[in-house]
């Protein structure tokens, strides 16, 4: 797959979420599928940022913290995905944890590259 920024990444999943119902999850999986495990583990903590989670105690605003937290809890990118595909409005977590982050100032992609 191309090298594409995370931010694009984000909309790519938003888009196969718009679809019919029937296929999104699937849609959405088989695109999951093919990205960077960093990607998969990036976005399931974009998306429990948005949700608000506050599960582990520690302080649930901290990307990093969110994005080790996912990586070390599911032991697969598959396992991430399937567990932030089985969120539900996921559309709006993941809308919600970009507005989250950009208010805190931090750069998606440049977090992202960092990863890689």
């Amino acid at each position: 797959m191309a090298e594409e920024k995370f931010l694009r990444i984000v909309g790519q999943v938003l888009d196969r979420l718009g679809c019919d119902h029937s296929s999104m999850k699937t849609n959405v999986m088989l695109y999951l599928e093919d990205l960077p495990e960093q990607a998969v583990y990036l976005l399931t903590a974009v998306m429990y940022l948005g949700r608000g989670d506050d599960d582990p105690p520690e302080d649930n605003s901290d990307l990093d913290f969110w994005y080790h937290y996912v990586r070390d809890t599911f032991q697969t990118p598959a396992i991430a995905a399937s567990q932030m595909l089985g969120k539900s409005p996921l559309s709006e977590y993941l809308r919600d944890g970009v507005e989250v982050i950009s208010r805190q100032g931090l750069d998606l992609d440049s977090f992202y590259d960092s990863l890689r």
